[in-house]
């Protein structure tokens, strides 16, 4: 009683407190933010950032922009690359400062010609992806070309492949990374000598069925014909961007299902080391990883930025939002949209940071719209930044600030419970862990708890074993001695006969057929036990496994789906054995299915006790478990078969997987039946509409 009240006082207060922040969060900014519950629902949350500049040419002084491509801030200086008006223009973030950075080769004037990227190194000097002039201009500060990066002379290059840089980063100890269209060996590696080294972080082709079916039958054609057919190369990098340690973070498309508005795979987010390793982990709880996955392969990765506080923001050009995420690959916050007014976009480019702020290009409008961190946004990154930084005590206090302003944000759960675990409060971080519905979280906790508890009560443990194991046997021998026995007077019934059938099957079942017993009592006991047992499956599940909502159990949908899958297997095994001269009848097959699926039941429910204590990475005793419960169960089946059909092993093997058809048949058969149904219903119901227009016409 005493948590329900506390449940309920929890969600009046989240209630209320939303309330109170929806009206400011809509009046401030054009767009909604929002982020993911704990349940994966992409639910509105608090503004982490807002917009406060946006800047476009005729603003400060220096023209229109034309098709702006990139932007890159060095120091206090922000490099426009207008890539319409082939030029590049200097804006001073502090001074205000404009002017335009020119091009010249040997005192000679440099036309840009279709550049799409722009990167500046440590030393002033200025990279400029060009496909236009198939080259990267290498520059000094004062615009004078210092090199031109052009496509090497390598066996390792196609003939006839046309060098078209896209864009360009560079390392600390001066190496330059290029990507190219067309290249899909990974980025081009110029050294600090501009001379070429090789190729980095390819993606590698993901193993579809199309790819392996296409491999089956590319080993019985002709030369020609496998040149005819699609080949499978990995997906070019899209964009990049290189963090101050060395870590190129970079953005790969999904690869594209034809004629559909979504991806096959969603875009994917790395950080490649200098081995070109993916070393990026995502610590998204299920639900949330999975509701992401499923919305990213609508989206439009374009492109992406490291900023110095250390946050991942990658920007989409469908719905114009700019998505930024933690080091651990948690979501933070998706902002932004499609629209004309401030902080939403026409086509946005490319995103740039500037400390903790945010620039977005939008090459449509033609602007750098700036972002800052709101109040939540700044204790969110607080909270984050001491977190990651090992204060886990002092993380705690911003993130219940974040947790009041803004009840939804599941990383504020997560994040008190990984620093109340880091500090050792285990069972106060299991209750954070279960209300953001973080199953590896809450495994982890319950694990160290778990020690702990055992350590604490291991003599109260022994002692109450030794109790139990006491009063069974006591109580075992007292019924012994007067002459009660329970098992012989349970089998005397035709339940129990039906029971015994179930763990000896041979002896079990002859009896069954020769005396024709059957128990309508131990049919509806079975359907309740699967009922029961679904029910359990789903509300008590340890919740080092899952973590479900009481609210959402449905017995009803449960007993129903159950209790059509029964019939499905009766029906079809009946059908069948009609056919194949099978000698059981509707009852019987009821009766050895209903006591076949025994092992199963009482294996399902010893899954649930062990799942209560057991943690994630425990989880294949749990399995193996279940597994034998299924084996089980399906030899008892196959026992019954050969009894009550009299069939033998091949044909009771047979009469398996016919009946696993049969059940697909009928669920279609019922399908078009129903679909044929609601026809004949509109057209009846069309036909009497035009009769009643005509009449009253």
């Amino acid at each position: 009683m005493k948590k329900i009240v506390k449940r309920l006082i929890s969600v009046l207060a989240a209630a209320t407190v939303l309330t109170a922040f929806a009206p400011t969060a809509s009046a401030d900014v054009p767009y909604r933010s929002y982020n993911y519950n704990s349940y994966g629902e992409a639910v509105e949350s608090a503004n982490i950032y807002e917009p406060y500049l946006v800047l476009s040419g005729e603003k400060i002084n220096a023209g229109g922009f034309i098709a702006p491509n990139d932007v890159f801030v060095k120091g206090d200086i922000l490099y426009i690359l207008d890539s319409g008006n082939n030029r590049i223009v200097k804006y001073g973030l502090t001074d205000k400062a404009v002017s335009e950075y020119l091009v010249s080769d040997n005192g000679n004037s440099v036309e840009l010609n279709k550049a799409t990227g722009i990167y500046v190194d440590d030393g002033g000097t200025v990279y400029i992806a060009d496909s236009g002039n198939q080259c990267v201009w290498v520059c000094g500060a004062d615009g004078a070309v210092k090199a031109q990066v052009t496509k090497p002379e390598t066996e390792y290059f196609q003939e006839g492949l046309e060098f078209l840089p896209r864009k360009v980063v560079g390392d600390a100890v001066g190496n330059i990374y290029v990507q190219c269209t067309g290249v899909y060996e990974g980025l081009v590696i110029f050294d600090s000598e501009l001379d070429f080294s090789g190729f980095f972080g390819s993606e590698k082709v993901q193993t579809t069925a199309q790819l392996l079916r296409n491999y089956f039958w590319k080993q019985f054609m002709t030369g020609e014909q496998k040149e005819a057919m699609a080949n499978y190369v990995p997906s070019e990098i899209y964009s990049m961007d290189m963090s101050a340690d060395n870590f190129l973070y970079t953005i790969t498309p999904g690869s594209l299902v034809s004629g559909l508005s979504y991806k096959q795979s969603a875009d994917s987010i790395r950080c490649l080391n200098p081995k070109g390793s993916d070393i990026l982990e995502s610590f998204m709880s299920k639900d949330v990883s999975r509701a992401f996955d499923n919305e990213n392969r609508y989206l439009n990765f374009i492109d992406i930025c490291y900023s110095e506080s250390g946050f991942i923001n990658v920007i989409d050009n469908k719905q114009g939002r700019i998505y930024q995420f933690d080091n651990n690959m948690q979501l933070v916050s998706a902002f932004g949209g499609v629209g004309d007014y401030t902080g939403t976009f026409q086509q946005p480019i490319a995103v740039e940071s500037y400390g903790d702020d945010i620039l977005v290009l939008d090459s449509i409008k033609n602007t750098v719209t700036f972002f800052s961190l709101t109040k939540t946004g700044e204790t969110v990154h607080r909270a984050l930044t001491l977190y990651n930084d090992g204060n886990y005590t002092a993380s705690i206090e911003p993130w219940y600030e974040v947790m009041e302003a803004n009840p939804n944000f599941q990383l504020a759960y997560i994040g008190v419970g990984n620093a109340l675990f880091n500090e050792g409060e285990y069972k106060r971080a299991m209750e954070y862990y279960e209300i953001a519905r973080d199953t590896t979280g809450y495994s982890n906790a319950y694990r160290e708890y778990r020690v702990m508890f055992m350590r604490e009560n291991f003599i109260w443990i022994a002692l109450l074993l030794v109790a139990v194991c006491v009063i069974f046997k006591a109580f075992k021998a007292i019924l012994n001695k007067k002459g009660i026995f329970l098992s012989k007077r349970l089998y005397a019934t035709d339940f129990g006969m039906v029971l015994y059938s179930s763990f000896h099957p041979m002896v079990g079942f002859d009896r069954l057929r020769t005396r024709k017993i059957k128990s309508n009592a131990f049919l509806v006991f079975v359907y309740l036990l699967l009922v029961l047992l679904g029910v359990c499956e789903q509300q008590y599940m340890g919740k080092a496994f899952v973590i479900i909502d009481s609210s959402e159990v449905n017995i009803i949908s449960v007993a129903l789906v159950r209790l059509a899958l029964l019939l499905l297997f009766v029906v079809a095994n009946w059908a069948f054995s009609e056919l194949m001269t099978g000698k059981a009848t509707f009852s019987q097959i009821c009766t050895f299915t209903a006591a076949s699926l025994m092992p199963y039941i009482i294996s399902g429910f010893i899954r649930v006790i062990m799942s209560r204590f057991l943690v994630e990475n425990e989880a294949v005793f749990m399995s193996v478990v279940l597994s034998v419960g299924i084996i089980c169960s399906f030899v008892v089946l196959m026992v019954a078969f050969a009894v009550f059909h009299e069939f033998e092993l091949g044909k009771s093997l047979f009469s398996f997987v016919a009946t696993a058809i049969g059940m697909l048949l009928i669920v279609v058969l019922v399908f078009l039946i129903y679909n044929l149904t609601q026809n004949v219903i509109d057209f009846i119901k069309t036909l009497f509409s035009e009769l009643m227009f005509r009449i009253n016409s």
